[in-house]
């Protein structure tokens, strides 16, 4: 069984890789060949222990969609990876290929290597010079190197980068150099992944950008709704200190990620480039830091890149918010510097600086071109900045201090269900009240607990929500993952974590995960009857899920249909619920029924179509008097209204009389012969005998 995941492309050959005779010792050929066959899908499948694997290299590799049941584990076989360049899954000038492995987990053995002493570049997935690739849902960890590796040939001259790259919904985790690390790459976006632990060998990143050589590149890099935590080095660290002038301008950003406790006495979002020409722009929106000794520092010239905050929250650093480490000497005319700060808040509770730099020399060249703009501090204590005391005319130093924390209360929902069978997503909405100061972003941490699994029902979160400067309101998506696997339903609880800087009104709250193979609402009966001359209409459920109401529809021919009532649902239930409905309006004919079950998102099925009688007919649709009767007869019409045929028989059947009737009517039969008649209302099988005297 594996992940769906949708796509507008067809495979024409789809293959187990079990049939290449995988092995419980050594997979590594049935694995190897299975993805360079002439099959366009390799479906990694399932075995009654792991697939263990040597080194692999994938050279050449085109159009290829390989997809890891979920529960496989991709495993470096112990004692095979002496090799300083051996990878568990290399990518060598690879064209469209796509990698799903939700649920799944590639592990190397990271203890192993590390007594080699050369262990930096034993990654987990190594791309080279690749195109068109995209992964999804892995778990990588244990490495000697790097959990992912994006670069290039320096031998080649074609394409020095990797280009069009999707990284989603992986975690990386416990690698010995960096969780992942950028070297040449255009048109890579890293979504809702995770980098955490490094532990090894330097820089031990989460994330290191560090080009190696001139010609390589760092455009339209995008992470966003990333989490960097507990590296033993920096969370981010953007190093492009090998490339200058004749490089490329950067343009990387970081969107909504969330950055904590990283390395003893580092920086949580690291930005150097100091004797480095690079050039363009590092975007951090919506970013947060929690933790760790500084938020933000490094030394960089302000002649280079622009490191660029825009609504980032700073959160209990242990020492210095933001800290530029000044190397210029004295005789030097190049300056430090190059950020802003514009919408931007640092809370913490100790006396340390919220801004400063370090000069190794008293006169040296000092800061140029920072910017902050409507920089809130929140700190009980008097604490203040330092800018070196040497700065242009470009720089602005716009803070406002509160010394207490201004009255804000916040809350936070989640919408409804996730469900696999038309999936349905989840929003959860964070606010604060309209009163509340909006002159600064609030910023407040999450956690999940429960059944459900990030990466395996849901889309991995980034466990933090900021409201922006101005608004009052943020809103993220739990995104459901569908696939094959029938499940029970799970629960996720949604609850904010515990922060001074605010209070929240808001309990836990749950999700609902409802598995792909269950359906809305089981129906266990539906039936129509006459009640006098109106229709009851019966119906019960055995469950429901996320079912909001009933729409009883009504139709005389089967074909055109009209709503006659709305019934409310039971939403989420797993007891038996009986629903009735009582149709007064009277139809002079038999009627269909159905109902139209509407879920919480608009969604709707059709249950089966029921047929009901004349309900009229069976009740006494009319009367007569005198009876029996020798000239003049009353008609009584009961329920009908307008004018009626009343049809008179013999008593063998033979017509012998039609007229047109009105409520209490009389009509005359003198003209009959005495004995038995049948009288009845056309189109209409109830009846009346009709003796004539």
């Amino acid at each position: 069984i594996f992940i769906l995941f949708p796509s507008n492309k067809s495979y024409a050959t789809t293959i187990n890789a079990s049939t290449f005779g995988w092995n419980a010792t050594n997979a590594t050929t049935a694995f190897v060949n299975a993805i360079n066959s002439a099959n366009d899908t390799i479906v990694i499948d399932k075995q009654a222990s792991d697939w263990m694997i040597n080194p692999t290299h994938f050279e050449f590799l085109n159009n290829k969609t390989i997809i890891f049941e979920n529960g496989v584990n991709l495993v470096a076989r112990p004692g095979a990876f002496s090799g300083i360049y051996s990878t568990l899954f290399y990518l060598d000038e690879c064209n469209n290929i796509t990698v799903i492995g939700y649920g799944v987990t590639f592990k190397m053995q990271k203890n192993e290597y590390i007594a080699y002493n050369n262990s930096e570049f034993r990654h987990c997935i190594s791309m080279m010079s690749c195109n068109n690739i995209k992964i999804y849902g892995l778990k990588l960890i244990d490495s000697g190197g790097d959990g992912i590796f994006v670069a290039s040939w320096t031998s080649i001259t074609l394409q020095r980068y990797c280009e069009n790259i999707l990284l989603k919904d992986l975690w990386a985790d416990n690698h010995y150099r960096q969780g992942i690390s950028v070297i040449s790459a255009q048109h890579l976006r890293i979504e809702n992944c995770w980098f955490t632990n490094t532990a090894g060998t330097a820089p031990q990143a989460g994330v290191d950008i560090e080009p190696n050589q001139p010609y390589e590149r760092l455009i339209d890099i995008v992470f966003d709704k990333c989490r960097f935590t507990g590296n033993a080095g920096g969370g981010i660290l953007i190093a492009p200190i090998s490339i200058n002038s004749t490089t490329l301008p950067m343009d990387v950003t970081f969107n909504n990620c969330y950055v904590s406790n990283n390395g003893i006495n580092k920086y949580q979002i690291s930005t150097y480039g100091y004797a480095s020409g690079a050039t363009g722009n590092i975007n951090f929106n919506n970013c947060m830091t929690d933790g760790g000794a500084y938020s933000v520092g490094g030394t960089k010239l302000a002649s280079g890149y622009k490191a660029n905050f825009n609504n980032c929250v700073f959160r209990n650093p242990t020492n210095i918010v933001i800290n530029f480490d000044d190397h210029t000497t004295s005789t030097s005319t190049i300056r430090n510097g190059g950020a802003s700060f514009t919408n931007c808040m640092a809370f913490y509770n100790t006396t340390y600086r919220y801004f400063n730099v370090w000069r190794a020399n008293t006169t040296s060249a000092g800061l140029d071109d920072v910017q902050f703009n409507n920089f809130t501090v929140i700190n009980p204590n008097s604490v203040a900045y330092n800018n070196g005391g040497n700065v242009t005319a470009n720089c602005v130093f716009n803070f406002q201090p509160f010394t207490t924390t201004p009255s804000t209360t916040t809350n936070y929902t989640v919408e409804n269900s996730l469900i696999e069978c038309n999936t349905t997503n989840s929003v959860m909405s964070f606010s604060r009240d309209p009163l509340s100061n909006t002159t600064y972003p609030i910023a407040t941490t999450y956690s999940l607990t429960g059944t459900g699994i990030e990466a395996v029902d849901f889309s991995r979160m980034k466990g933090f929500e900021i409201i922006p400067q101005g608004s009052l309101s943020q809103t993220d998506t739990f995104i459901v993952l569908k696939d094959a696997i029938v499940e029970p339903t799970k629960t996720t609880t949604v609850a904010a974590d515990a922060t001074t800087l605010f209070t929240t009104t808001s309990l836990p709250q749950n999700i609902t995960i409802i598995d792909c193979a269950l359906v809305p609402i089981k129906l266990l009966s539906f039936t129509g009857k006459c009640n006098m001359q109106n229709v009851l209409l019966e119906w019960s459920t055995a469950s429901e899920i996320n079912n909001n109401f009933f729409e009883v529809e009504k139709s005389v021919d089967g074909i055109t249909w009209k709503k006659i009532a709305a019934i409310k649902g039971k939403i989420n239930s797993t007891t038996i619920n009986a629903y009735s409905y009582t149709d007064n309006e009277k139809y002079n004919e038999q009627v269909f029924y159905r109902l139209k079950q509407v879920d919480i998102n608009g969604k709707f099925e059709y249950s089966n179509i029921i047929l009901v009688d004349n309900c009229v007919s069976k009740m006494n649709a009319f009367s007569i008097y005198p009876n029996p009767s020798n000239g003049n007869l009353a008609i009584k019409l009961n329920g009908f209204t307008g004018v009626q045929l009343i049809q008179i028989y013999n008593a063998v059947g033979q017509f012998v009389k039609e007229e047109e009737v009105i409520q209490n009517k009389k009509i005359n039969i003198s003209d009959l012969q005495n004995g038995l008649y049948i009288v009845k209302l056309k189109n209409n099988s109830y009846s009346i005998k009709l003796i004539k005297q």
